[in-house]
């Protein structure tokens, strides 16, 4: 249904006088931020941070949208890694970048969950002067097919969604966003932890359909992820660190737990987030997942 709307809207963009978006892409058909400024988008904070770029100027915010009265429940009954968002749902991961004294959108990469199916998608900004999105959508069963991977990458390469990268770094940036569409690939279904493996990529376990940060926003602690430089999670009376694997040049993987009642009772910034996106969340779960993570929950609520 996605692609059958995308495809409609993106014709009636050639009647109007508007650019069009680069060719085989489509609008993004709503505001350029929606996820601050319209209801029904609930962030997910997670309890241990995801790394950022060395000059920390990239700031990543995952958001979900559900269905009015639709619930979170567990794909396999007391199996709480098997959190089930709710068909009709819309998971939203943002990067936005610090540009002087303003903040930019520079990608966005999603999921849309049908029944039976995923639609992917993902967005980037024109340009630098143009900060509205377009990009493509394609489903799960069907895969990334070449002719839709290939218009976006074509658009980049001319220099559309790059913004604020130079025309010397542009072949490598592009050929990093290709390897980033495979989604599926990366959004397995029930991943467990990876403790070795490619530094790029997620360490954290997925969900029964292939979430990161439900889990990661209901839970105190998980695996330290190293896709990128800097860590965000010292040690501290708030954080504390443990390795769970030796190599033999040292510590393969960390995890980090979050002291949740001392931070609270410190008034931790980041704490008081995670609170407050789990009593988000809180309406939205049903009975069997508010059991499963009761512990969790009752330290924020």
């Amino acid at each position: 249904m996605r692609r059958r709307l995308t495809a409609l809207f993106a014709l009636a963009l050639l009647a109007c006088s508007e650019p069009s978006a680069p060719a085989g892409t489509s609008w993004r058909s709503d505001a350029i931020d929606p996820w601050r400024a319209e209801p029904g988008w609930l962030e997910l904070v997670p309890s241990v941070r995801t790394p950022r770029f060395q000059d920390g100027r990239d700031t990543t915010s995952v958001y979900i949208k559900m269905p009015p009265g639709s619930h979170i429940g567990l794909a396999t009954p007391g199996d709480r890694g098997s959190l089930s968002v709710p068909d009709g749902s819309t998971l939203d991961r943002v990067e936005r970048f610090q540009m002087g004294d303003h903040e930019r959108i520079v990608d966005v990469r999603g999921t849309d969950f049908l029944s039976g199916d995923e639609s992917f998608h993902a967005y980037r900004p024109r340009s630098d002067a143009r900060p509205r999105l377009f990009g493509i959508a394609w489903s799960r069963n069907a895969g990334l097919d070449a002719p839709t991977r290939n218009a976006m990458l074509a658009a980049m390469r001319a220099g559309d969604g790059l913004v604020g990268v130079g025309a010397g770094r542009r072949p490598a940036a592009v050929a990093r966003y290709e390897r980033l569409l495979a989604c599926a690939g990366c959004h397995e279904h029930n991943q467990p932890e990876r403790i070795g493996g490619i530094a790029q990529w997620p360490r954290r376990p997925t969900d029964a359909r292939g979430v990161y940060s439900l889990r990661a926003t209901l839970e105190d602690a998980t695996i330290v992820e190293t896709y990128r430089p800097r860590d965000e999670n010292a040690p501290s009376d708030v954080v504390s660190r443990a390795c769970i694997a030796e190599g033999p040049e040292g510590c393969l993987a960390e995890r980090v737990t979050l002291h949740i009642r001392v931070g609270l009772a410190q008034n931790d910034p980041h704490v008081l987030r995670v609170c407050a996106s789990r009593r988000a969340l809180y309406p939205y779960l049903d009975d069997n997942v508010r059991a499963a993570f009761r512990d969790e929950l009752s330290e924020c609520l």
